[in-house]
């Protein structure tokens, strides 16, 4: 995990890098905010390929690989299911 500072400065390099970046991170909140593609792998095999909210919103999938559903995701969910008087 970065601090925040860190973070900001990868967030900086990454956003000036031209060209696809591959990141290995176990941070699936960061992923939520900055992949537009997301594999998980496990075993060396490749277990779901596709956006971070189709692939890291599945809990049983997640439990599977020893993950959990990102907060990001959780809140969000939260929020679309609020029922509105």
């Amino acid at each position: 995990n970065l601090d925040p500072r860190a973070r900001r400065r990868l967030m900086t390099y990454l956003a000036e890098f031209p060209g696809s970046q591959i990141i290995a991170t176990h941070d699936l909140d960061f992923v939520v905010e900055h992949c537009q593609r997301v594999l998980i792998l496990d075993g060396g095999r490749i277990h779901a390929d596709g956006t971070p909210q189709s692939v890291l919103a599945k809990p049983q999938l997640m439990e599977e690989h020893g993950l959990e559903v990102p907060l990001l995701l959780k809140l969000r969910n939260l929020e679309s299911n609020k029922v509105v008087d």
